[in-house]
């Protein structure tokens, strides 16, 4: 792969990401709560006050300030990690540092995390399903190299999000790979990676190539973008574990934030958070069930109706 088309595959600014949008609670106190994180090029945490952010609603930005903001780590709200890890033939040698990677990234994870933990060579085996991180870390010695060179990365994927989807509180899976495939196909990438999307659980890979191989790290890019997930990238193998603690603080410092509406969620609205010329990918809310609904209609249809029988009386007077 040139070093201009991998340098695409890389954000160029920092990022505002709106991890989701709870609409639950707006018929009855008037409120959303945003989950959102800002990071650097690399992928970094960058912290900023909760102060400093603001919610956008149909375009227009409101001026009311957050209530209640908290980190991630501080709520009481769970989350869902699949973790997806090669470890065919080619990754023999660097294994115990990878494998040390991994637990830097379970101990950075939030108090109420579940995990699920797949490894993969020729074929995948699950080695922790609904762990604590303390617990996955102990089944971390289970790991071993397969001896083949076969890979079979989407079938790994596709494992983690099954696992994971439907959960309650947010889902991730986190992807430690080169993107290779036995069989390698882009149309299942997209599919694989559009499927994640309709799910609402981000892939977030960290590529790694021990043999400097880029050209897969194309497909990961794919399933990062289509999923609305965050493609990160360890030159070596001494920027894995970085790279993963990364994963980690994004994941435990997002902020989560109760923004008073301007309005009852009685119809669908569009919502973004900005900071100065920062702004998020829009999330659409649906209309919530118990809203108060608006009474013009109904006042409308009695003004109509008694407009109506007056203009009969008025004509049958004139008959």
């Amino acid at each position: 792969m040139s070093p201009l088309l991998f340098a695409l595959l890389l954000p160029t600014a920092p990022l505002l990401r709106l991890e989701g949008v709870d609409a639950k609670k707006c018929a009855e106190s008037g409120t959303i709560r945003a989950s959102f994180v800002e990071l650097e090029m690399e992928g970094r945490w960058r912290p900023q006050a909760a102060s400093a952010y603001r919610l956008v609603i149909d375009g227009k930005a409101l001026g009311a300030p957050p209530l209640e903001p908290r980190a991630f780590s501080e709520t009481d709200e769970p989350l869902a990690v699949g973790i997806v890890l090669q470890v065919n033939l080619a990754w023999q040698r660097d294994l115990p540092r990878v494998l040390d990677g991994v637990t830097k990234l379970l101990d950075g994870l939030p108090p109420r995390t579940k995990v699920w933990l797949y490894a993969y060579g020729d074929q995948v085996i699950s080695l922790a399903a609904a762990a604590t991180p303390a617990r996955t870390k102990e089944r971390l010695s289970d790991v071993r190299a397969s001896d083949r060179a076969r890979a079979a990365s989407r079938q790994a994927i596709r494992s983690a999000l099954d696992a994971v989807e439907g959960l309650p509180g947010r889902s991730v899976v986190v992807v430690i790979s080169d993107g290779l495939d036995d069989v390698p196909s882009r149309d299942e990438i997209r599919a694989l990676g559009n499927l994640a999307r309709a799910r609402r659980v981000p892939v977030l890979p960290v590529a790694y190539s021990p043999t400097d191989e880029r050209g897969p790290f194309l497909d990961l890019a794919e399933l990062a973008r289509r999923s609305s997930g965050l493609f990160r990238w360890a030159e070596n193998i001494d920027d894995l574990g970085p790279e993963l603690v990364s994963v980690a603080d994004a994941l435990s410092s997002a902020w989560v934030i109760d923004y008073a509406m301007p309005e009852p969620c009685e119809k669908s609205h569009e919502v973004q958070i900005i900071r100065d010329e920062l702004r998020s990918e829009p999330v659409t809310i649906l209309a919530q069930e118990g809203s108060p609904k608006p009474v013009w209609p109904f006042v409308a249809g009695i003004v109509g109706v008694l407009l109506a029988g007056a203009a009969l009386v008025i004509t049958r007077r004139r008959a």
